[in-house]
């Protein structure tokens, strides 16, 4: 017979984004909450570049200190025609510009935390089978139980299972990249530094890892090129690598495992429907060129916060949940079309508008009042 459990906010996603959800949830309302997913994750190979305000809701969690950060002080972006563009951070404000971290650790840490709570319930290994809602409650149908809440939250990922079964308008295009990831040991340091070039086949990444001679890529290339490089030996990718990244860190001694995967843009066109809210790579998908795809998730997390805590006191929640929606529907859209942009105009073939846009490129590297707005807008 089937469990049956009533609660306040029912999350569909154990994922870092439902996790720290979860986490703040708790400590900034009082608020019943139920966890579901339907497996444990394994993050072992993925890394996130983070900014400011993802540190600071770590931190209010308290997972912060005992982490293995990989702060980097330096980003520099160039392209295979010379242009380049630099940041740096203010050492008068004794912040790097972002850190990398391991997702895996994250993940531990924020679970670690939840199964300490006196107000959130984790319930691992179930997988969702049905959605109902009337006026007053949404009620979420498992293979094992019956979850009744007053609202629903989907965290579950690009391919989210809540989005599809509800049938929440989506739009989506294929960035016609695959990206290629694996973790590096480097003959030379990192110096403390993102790196990017924008190559021929698309855009190298290299995130400083806390080994300062190692890194983890995110090479985003056409699907053709990608197989191709998937399919080569470690010696014979390791050689297409030092090319590609024009010998900035000597040799590339050692490369670990591969894993691909495509890219789209996804980006709903509702992020409210009754008591279901979609928050997270479950309403978006960016391409990961700027790294930015859990600080969007963040930045929905605490619009999100921020309703909840005033439904908690006002009991008006269509208006709150829809204050979200704008907000961070305005918001994501304006990251998806300038990451849009700038794939586009470092695809652009032409002779005479690249050395146009290169142009371009070397004006605002020596424009401290544009870097300094950009580098705030990317870091916080």
């Amino acid at each position: 017979m089937n469990k049956s459990y009533t609660t306040d906010i029912i999350i569909v996603g154990a994922g870092i984004v439902g996790l720290t959800l979860a986490c703040l949830l708790e400590k900034k309302t009082n608020y019943r909450v139920i966890l579901v997913d339907r497996e444990q994750r394994l993050l072992r190979h993925r890394v996130s570049a983070i900014n400011t305000l993802t540190t600071s809701l770590w931190k209010t969690i308290g997972i912060w200190k005992n982490m293995d950060l990989s702060p980097y002080e330096h980003v520099r972006v160039w392209d295979h025609c010379g242009a380049s563009l630099g940041f740096d951070a203010e050492y008068s404000e004794n912040e790097p510009l972002g850190w990398v971290v391991q997702d895996q650790q994250v993940h531990d840490a924020l679970l670690l935390t939840l199964h300490n709570s006196s107000t959130v319930r984790l319930l691992l290994g179930e997988d969702g089978v049905e959605i109902l809602q009337d006026t007053e409650q949404v009620h979420l149908k498992t293979q094992e139980t019956f979850i009744h809440g007053r609202y629903l939250i989907a965290c579950d990922g690009s391919c989210s299972w809540v989005r599809e079964h509800l049938s929440f308008p989506l739009m989506q295009w294929s960035y016609e990249h695959t990206a290629i990831t694996a973790h590096v040991i480097l003959e030379k340091s990192h110096c403390q530094t993102a790196w990017q070039n924008f190559t021929q086949h698309g855009p190298l990444a290299f995130l400083p890892l806390s080994d300062t001679h190692q890194a983890s890529i995110v090479w985003s290339t056409s699907p053709e090129y990608a197989t191709a490089l998937y399919a080569l030996d470690e010696d014979a990718f390791i050689k297409e690598l030092l090319f590609a990244s024009e010998g900035r860190f000597g040799k590339i001694l050692r490369i670990g495992p591969r894993y691909t995967f495509p890219l789209m843009m996804r980006h709903v066109n509702q992020y409210v429907k009754d008591r279901v809210i979609l928050c997270g790579d479950a309403a978006h998908t960016v391409h990961p060129l700027a790294g930015q795809g859990l600080n969007l998730a963040m930045h929905d997390i605490v619009e999100l916060l921020d309703a909840f805590v005033l439904i908690e006191k006002n009991h008006h929640h269509r208006r709150f949940l829809r204050y979200y929606e704008r907000s961070r529907k305005t918001a994501n859209w304006e990251m998806i079309a300038l990451l849009e942009c700038i794939k586009r105009l470092y695809e652009v073939k032409c002779p005479e508008t690249k050395v146009l846009i290169n142009k371009a490129v070397v004006c605002l590297d020596s424009s401290r009042v544009i870097k300094s707005l950009i580098k705030k807008w990317i870091t916080t």
